[in-house]
């Protein structure tokens, strides 16, 4: 028996029937909903790398720009770190499992709608599994870990608010566990009462063919550079504290249940070098430049 090669992520399998003619529109938001719908994994960890450090940040863990064997490392000086944190990991195939179970005992409101023909009569599933010959579930198909969101720090631990960027299979999943996937077709929904409108000269409009998620997506950058602001004023850095607590907030917005994260969530924090504007090899600062990660994002 040949092994089986299939993919983890969270598609909708097509009906063993003949192909039946469909509008070129609903088939084009069949195939938008399966994009939304494929969660980003995460990265490995890799402390031993000199110049690009990852480290996995759980419970016990400092975050790179608090933990002493971290900042111990030697970088040239005019150069500095900046971080970028894959936040609030999560098993993809216990999501998977979820959506399984809501869109299979969900009826789709539109008889007519290519998800209910292909959900309806016939085979359906929502993932694929492979087996070797033994009969052993392949290790790269039980799930993985996938993130919440991903967002950038500098080098004294502050967020830089321009670079969160939300999982949109994360916020889809969630309308879809919260709703039903007609409301993607919708454009989504959102609780928005306590993330207020936010302007950032940064932020470059957000265009992902789901209202729902782009207004979510630019409000929370806006919660982001409000608690930034608060970490600068009390001159404190974000701590694993401070990041659970986003985590939260952001699952909680997207509607994810919380048992699909850990009680104490898990981060991948990658680490670079960049070049630092307004700072000389010898380490001293030019006049006239601003705060450096303001000029050299790096994420």
């Amino acid at each position: 028996m040949p092994k089986s090669s299939g993919i983890s992520c969270l598609c909708i399998s097509i009906s063993n029937r003949p192909p039946i003619p469909i509008m070129y529109a609903k088939l084009f938001r069949f195939w938008q909903t399966i994009e939304a719908l494929s969660p980003q994994g995460a990265d490995k960890p890799d402390a031993s790398n000199n110049s690009f450090p990852i480290y996995r940040v759980e419970d016990g863990n400092l975050p790179p720009w608090l933990d002493s064997s971290h900042l111990r490392r030697p970088i040239p000086a005019n150069k500095a770190w900046r971080y970028s944190l894959q936040c609030g990991l999560f098993d993809s195939l216990k999501l998977a499992e979820l959506l399984t179970t809501k869109l299979l005992t969900t009826k789709i409101s539109q008889p007519d709608d290519v998800l209910n023909e292909k959900l309806k009569g016939g085979e359906s599933r929502l993932f694929d599994l492979g087996f070797d010959d033994s009969g052993i579930l392949n290790e790269k198909l039980k799930g993985g870990e996938s993130r919440l969101f991903d967002l950038g720090f500098d080098d004294s631990g502050i967020p830089i608010p321009e670079t969160f960027v939300l999982s949109m299979a994360c916020w889809a999943s969630g309308q879809i566990l919260h709703f039903n996937v007609d409301i993607l077709e919708q454009g989504g929904q959102n609780n928005l009462d306590d993330v207020k409108v936010y302007d950032h000269p940064n932020v470059l409009p957000i265009n992902s063919g789901y209202e729902g998620f782009d207004v979510l997506s630019e409000r929370l950058i806006g919660y982001v550079a409000k608690q930034a602001a608060v970490l600068q004023e009390q001159n404190q850095k974000a701590t694993k504290e401070w990041l659970d607590h986003l985590v939260r907030f952001v699952a909680e917005k997207c509607y994810l249940p919380m048992h699909l994260f850990s009680d104490q969530p898990t981060y991948i924090a990658k680490c670079f070098q960049v070049k630092v504007e307004g700072k000389t090899s010898a380490g001293k600062p030019q006049e006239g430049n601003g705060p450096a990660w303001r000029q050299s994002r790096g994420c």
